[in-house]
């Protein structure tokens, strides 16, 4: 009897006493955006559209950059910059923040089956490339990159959705940048040694697979807008 209440009392002890990360209680990893561009390496401050979950000791993750919170106040956040490995850096206004007690961030890529329930939190981003990953029908996916997107010497980069009826979209998005002219998508390839192959920037192929059909095939499809009632030109 003795020796089963000490089993009993030292298990509830352990459990007390696990390190958090052990914990089973799926968590979601917060995120918001700079409100103010980061213009420097070695600033010590930087502000945030919402403060929620910032907290002394935590850490936050920006295009590449770790930073240790040190202080908060209001949405004005004391860090220590380039923590985890990381390089500081300069951000852009309106760039998205992840932050989350530092267990929370992973140095290591995912792959293969994984079950969201025994993740800690989710996404996951691996602080030394920004890879952000997150757990898609039982099996690890890359949601997205900080940067630039390499593959292994000798393979190809493939995207892919996991839907059928879901796109890849790039640049899907609004612009308020005033300085200058916007390029959405730009792909420049360029030779560097003399060769005596061809060289294409686009290779567009759509195809019905063999005993297949569908109302329409489209290689190209372009269409511009002039979105509202407000005068205004195209070209």
């Amino acid at each position: 009897m003795k020796k089963t209440l000490f089993s009993v009392l030292l298990a509830g002890v352990l459990f007390w006493l696990a390190p958090p990360q052990l914990a089973r209680a799926q968590a979601t990893l917060t995120s918001t955006t700079l409100s103010a561009a980061v213009t420097d390496t070695s600033g010590r401050t930087i502000r945030v559209a919402s403060a929620t979950d910032f907290a002394a000791d935590s850490l936050l993750y920006v295009n590449h950059e770790a930073m240790v919170i040190t202080s908060v106040s209001g949405t004005v956040i004391s860090v220590t910059r380039g923590a985890a490995g990381t390089k500081a850096s300069t951000h852009q206004s309106a760039t998205t923040v992840y932050v989350g007690v530092q267990y929370y961030f992973s140095s290591t890529d995912r792959s293969g089956s994984c079950t969201s329930t025994n993740e800690v939190v989710l996404p996951v981003i691996n602080v030394s490339n920004g890879n952000l990953y997150t757990c898609s029908d039982s099996q690890w996916a890359l949601q997205k990159t900080f940067g630039t997107i390499e593959a292994p010497f000798g393979t190809h980069v493939k995207i892919n959705t996991v839907a059928g009826n879901k796109n890849v979209r790039i640049q899907s998005r609004t612009y308020t940048y005033t300085g200058g002219g916007i390029t959405g998508v730009q792909i420049k390839p360029g030779i560097g040694a003399t060769t005596t192959h061809e060289l294409k920037a686009v290779e567009i192929s759509p195809r019905f697979n063999d005993g297949f059909t569908a109302a329409h095939i489209v290689g190209l499809h372009v269409d511009v807008f002039l979105k509202g009632t407000a005068a205004s030109t195209a070209r």
